[in-house]
């Protein structure tokens, strides 16, 4: 071989092996860079799931904060719901007791209005001065039929015991009725006293029997056209101008008028009454 053929042959090793060289450091760098795109891609699956565990965290971080705020929220709703039904049965034991203080305050007036009423009654009864009208003056003489079919007149009284005239509405007024009953059921404190009563209406027959039958009085009633009533000045004093009030008249043994009372009230206790008439006798003995 021929040095020219050497040379050449050497020269073509030489390229071989720069060749080979050369592609040995290509294949190097190309896997460097494989491993490079490996740890690229490692390091952001890494980064992913660390991402993804710190977002989970997260979020279970933000659902425990809610849980917590939710509770004690419902805390409060609770606490303001118990508060709530604390004063709803305080204002109803309140309301209940302002109640029940409200009727014993009401019972208490209405007590003391009825107990006045009564007290001022009897004492309008027990001290009530005379309707002067006929006071101290020879009573008007009268003879009146009963409902008995009697009659009745101030001559049976005269010189043997005290009168007491009962003028009323009669038959109409209920109360008028049942003044005559209650004063029926003093009767023995009457008798005992020495002092009869006779009851006065402007009615028919009829209509102050049935009335009598109604309430149960046996008293027999005088029947009057309206000249004894107006003899005594009776007539008007009361819701009428043509009736008599609801009132009495007291005559002496000796015939004289001693003390007279319209009530308008429609009522006088039987005992009251006889109390004013005895006192009022007394002070002519």
């Amino acid at each position: 071989m021929t040095r020219t053929e050497q040379e050449r042959m050497s020269s073509r090793n030489h390229k071989t092996t720069s060749s080979a060289k050369g592609n040995q450091r290509l294949s190097n760098a190309g896997q460097t860079r494989a491993a490079k795109q490996g740890a690229v891609q490692n390091a952001g699956k890494n980064t992913g799931k660390n991402t993804g565990r710190s977002q989970r965290a997260s979020s279970q971080s933000g659902s425990g904060a809610y849980a917590t705020k939710a509770r004690a929220a419902s805390n409060r709703a609770t606490q303001y719901s118990r508060a709530a039904k604390s004063e709803i049965r305080s204002q109803r034991r309140g309301a209940t007791i302002l109640g029940i203080i409200v009727v014993f305050v009401v019972a208490a007036v209405i007590s003391a209005i009825v107990y006045a009423f009564v007290l001022n009654t009897r004492r309008s009864a027990a001290s009530a001065p005379s309707d002067i009208a006929l006071v101290g003056q020879p009573a008007p003489d009268f003879s009146l039929e009963t409902t008995n079919g009697r009659q009745v007149s101030l001559a049976d009284f005269k010189g043997r015991k005290p009168v007491l005239l009962y003028f009323s509405e009669g038959a109409g007024c209920q109360a008028c009725i049942t003044q005559m009953k209650s004063i029926e059921g003093a009767q023995a404190s009457f008798a005992h006293a020495g002092l009869s009563v006779v009851p006065i209406v402007m009615d028919s027959r009829e209509d102050i029997i049935r009335a009598m039958k109604q309430f149960d009085v046996g008293t027999p009633f005088a029947l009057d056209d309206g000249t004894v009533s107006k003899a005594y000045k009776t007539l008007g004093t009361g819701m009428h101008a043509d009736l008599p009030g609801h009132g009495f008249v007291l005559i002496d043994r000796q015939g004289v008028v001693r003390w007279a009372k319209n009530y308008p009230s429609m009522r006088v206790d039987p005992q009251d009454l006889l109390s004013v008439a005895q006192t009022a006798l007394k002070a002519h003995n």
